[in-house]
């Protein structure tokens, strides 16, 4: 999502045109096309439409994930950070994923839930490698205690990828946490579907504060997406599992 709304902008901005080559994988099991209203024209990487505009028309291809600021960046653009947030609410929901976005805002005051993005799975490896750390259930469980010492009806948006961190915040917190659905336990490289993900990050945008993990672009995008609504505030930890 990232990558796409800075080349979209980069795209306009020069008076050229954008086409999308999205095409699901382990990591992304999906179409943009699918969960989003569109952006830009879609293009099948191989097709005769990507030949001719690749071979004959000699269109620049960019393929892998990239930050908006290094979007901007490499085109001499500066944006400050509001005005990259802007630049996400471009992002607009199918009809029926929003109306379920919809009905779920309508159960409980978002604007004063503290969201929780755990990032658990395949990330923490990574971000052990990365910052020689990750964000540990400790960490939350401190900010959380906090939170309910200073507001005993505090309520808390859980967003994780992982069934035993889900459980585990539910069976601690009770009616304070609020999740979207139950995750099933899975042998798959992703436990949520990817409509589930994306719930998760247009409700965590809706929250008042996002404690994120560290090293997700994840939590910054729900940030992104919040239009500087929610603060968003990184949870670290020093020590590798």
């Amino acid at each position: 999502l990232r990558t796409l709304i800075g080349h979209e902008y980069i795209a306009k901005r020069q008076c050229r045109k954008l086409y999308l080559d999205w095409e699901p994988d382990n990591s992304c099991p999906g179409k943009f096309e699918d969960y989003f209203e569109p952006i830009c024209k879609t293009v099948k990487r191989g097709s005769l439409l990507w030949k001719y505009l690749v071979d004959v028309r000699g269109a620049e291809v960019f393929s892998g994930q990239e930050p908006v600021q290094e979007t901007l960046k490499k085109h001499n653009e500066s944006f400050s950070n509001a005005e990259i947030d802007a630049l996400f609410q471009k992002l607009k929901l199918k009809p029926h994923l929003q109306a379920k976005l919809d009905a779920m805002v309508q159960t409980s005051d978002f604007s004063s839930c503290v969201g929780l993005h755990i990032r658990r799975t395949d990330h923490v490896a990574l971000a052990v490698k990365r910052t020689g750390g990750f964000s540990d259930d400790e960490q939350f469980t401190k900010r959380i205690d906090e939170l309910i010492s200073k507001n005993e009806n505090q309520q808390f948006y859980l967003a994780t990828d992982n069934t035993e961190t889900q459980e585990k915040f539910l069976s601690l917190y009770g009616d304070r946490m609020i999740v979207s659905e139950p995750i099933k336990d899975s042998s798959a490289h992703r436990k949520t579907s990817l409509e589930h993900a994306i719930i998760d990050l247009f409700l965590l945008s809706r929250c008042r504060i996002i404690l994120g993990s560290v090293w997700s672009s994840y939590s910054s995008v729900a940030a992104n997406l919040s239009n500087g609504r929610a603060e968003l505030i990184r949870l670290t930890s020093n020590e590798a599992p």
